[in-house]
């Protein structure tokens, strides 16, 4: 008899709970509170508050990584940067090896694989 008050109680426990998502992220390389530990945070509160986490959000960067968007926007910068044709001109003049560079970099980048 107690076995089946039991089941029963759980049973309305999980119909009241509560869908949620959370969202993770790492600001810096040098914080100390990884993703997993986020997400061991959040599923404990969760569990707490009768929530089901359904779904996880990770900021951008944790997924691709900071290297990679640096360099995206490294790129785009580039990029911008030699649309204009005084920067352009100057950089012929006096840094030629470096304008060679930089446009082999953003063509690299518009350059279908």
């Amino acid at each position: 008899m107690m076995e089946q008050a039991h089941t029963a109680r759980r049973a309305a426990d999980d119909a009241q709970r509560v869908r949620a998502a959370q969202y993770v992220r790492m600001s810096t390389d040098h914080q100390s509170y990884s993703i997993d530990n986020q997400k061991d945070a959040i599923r404990e509160f969760a569990d707490a508050m009768n929530y089901d986490i359904v779904a996880t959000y990770r900021l951008t960067e944790e997924s691709y990584g900071s290297d990679h968007l640096d360099l995206v926007v490294a790129t785009g910068y580039l990029a911008r940067l030699l649309e204009n044709a005084r920067v352009v001109r100057y950089l012929a003049q006096s840094f030629p090896e470096i304008l060679a560079e930089f446009q082999k970099m953003t063509e690299a980048v518009r350059t279908p694989i």
